[in-house]
């Protein structure tokens, strides 16, 4: 009963919050205060099956809401990453390198997402062996350290001599001997001095062998002759997508088991190092070969797989309408990406987006998405439908034919 009884045409029904709906019909609502609590609505509900058997005779209907709800989802996911008709412009003097430094030092901590990674490879560590003290024997051209370090002090490998009064600089090894405990070195060089003093420095690289540690923040080596790195450096490198890369401070060691020896860090400076695009200068192609892949180079990445750009023709008239409307000064690479590319390119591009658009960047994660993407784009290639060869003498009309600069022919 009441003014606003009667039947309503529903226009649209719009979620309001949790719980409720808003209901917008076509005809006027007469009175905001209704004096019937109740709103009827009918649904008709397919029946799956009918339980005749017992005391109690049972219908079991088929809401559908799921069903509905899943196609919801399905519609919505072809309409929003499958029927998209969108297209990427990446200008390649954006792409230019910034980085090439050493980062903040910080703690080795799972908050700063910095520890070791057990990824193989795990890296090679390289580190500067310290001697002192040494003697000197400027006649002949000599150098002498304590114990035997000939396996490591071949021939053409260079020492360094710093903190002494005069023989301060890069000297070059021509034969080490071992005889009575020490190692004699035989330099090149000429030694300005006889006065020893400072310190004898050489670097060396050893294969990391595995990595560990409560923190993550140890690494083993196999060093025969291991002595404490120069002021606890260490630096690594050549391991897995860079994941250990980066210069350590060793706050101590542990000798596990014969050569061995674990190496415990404190904390960690990444290594910042923006790649390059490549350079092309030996391309079969002619018009391919340039030497500056940033300047006046702009790549269009277009979707291959869907909606019109499936369809050749509206291929080419798009692919000629932008090389048309482009600024003569610029080079289009134009490239056509089926979904997996797509998928991969996006991935990598949002990010570096991102990173690029934060307030306060941050010079390591921006440098791993402008490499990723760089890594990525290398390895874009233009999609083409597959074709069928047929038989001249048949009556086969052109579709799926093999035609020139349109067809993949396949892999090898």
């Amino acid at each position: 009963s009441g003014p606003d009884m009667g039947d309503y045409t529903v226009v649209k029904v719009v979620p309001s919050g949790l719980s409720n709906s808003l209901i917008y019909v076509k005809e006027k609502i007469v009175s905001t205060s209704p004096s019937s609590p109740f709103l009827f609505y009918t649904k008709s509900l397919p029946i799956v099956a009918v339980n005749i058997t017992g005391s109690n005779n049972e219908f079991f209907l088929k809401p559908g809401a799921d069903e509905v709800a899943a196609q919801e989802l399905a519609d919505w996911v072809k309409a929003k990453f499958f029927s998209h008709e969108g297209m990427h412009v990446l200008e390649h003097i954006l792409l230019r390198p910034k980085y090439n430094e050493m980062g903040p030092p910080l703690a080795i901590s799972p908050a700063n997402n910095n520890q070791l990674k057990n990824t193989a490879p795990l890296g090679k560590a390289t580190f500067i062996k310290q001697f002192s003290p040494y003697t000197v024997d400027q006649v002949n051209k000599k150098f002498t350290i304590a114990a035997d370090y000939t396996a490591e002090l071949l021939p053409l490998k260079t020492i360094r001599i710093t903190g002494s009064p005069f023989n301060d600089g890069i000297y070059t090894v021509r034969f080490s001997v071992f005889t009575g405990g020490n190692t004699e070195i035989t330099v090149y060089d000429t030694i300005p001095d006889s006065t020893p003093g400072g310190y004898l420095q050489y670097s060396m690289t050893y294969t990391i062998q595995s990595v560990g540690g409560a923190n993550m923040d140890e690494a083993t080596i196999d060093d025969p002759q291991f002595v404490a790195p120069a002021n606890g450096d260490v630096i690594i490198t050549d391991s897995f997508e860079e994941e250990n890369n980066g210069k350590f401070h060793m706050i101590s060691y542990t000798n596990p088991s014969g050569t061995l020896y674990t190496m415990t860090f404190d904390t960690r400076i990444a290594v910042i190092t923006d790649d390059f695009l490549p350079i092309e200068l030996h391309n079969d192609c002619l018009f391919c070969r340039f030497d500056d892949p940033y300047s006046f180079i702009v790549s269009v990445i277009l979707p291959a797989w869907q909606g019109r750009f499936f369809n050749q023709d509206f291929r080419r008239f798009f692919d000629r309408t932008l090389r048309l409307e482009c600024p003569a000064h610029l080079i289009l690479n134009i490239c056509w990406l089926d979904c997996k590319q797509m998928g991969a390119f996006e991935d990598k591009y949002k990010k570096w987006l991102l990173e690029n658009a934060k307030q306060n960047t941050d010079k390591l994660e921006v440098s791993k998405a402008l490499n990723e993407v760089i890594a990525v784009l290398k390895d874009l290639r233009t999609v083409y439908p597959g074709g069928i060869l047929h038989d001249c003498t048949s009556d086969t009309g052109p579709e799926n034919a093999v035609i020139l600069n349109q067809t993949a022919l396949g892999n090898l």
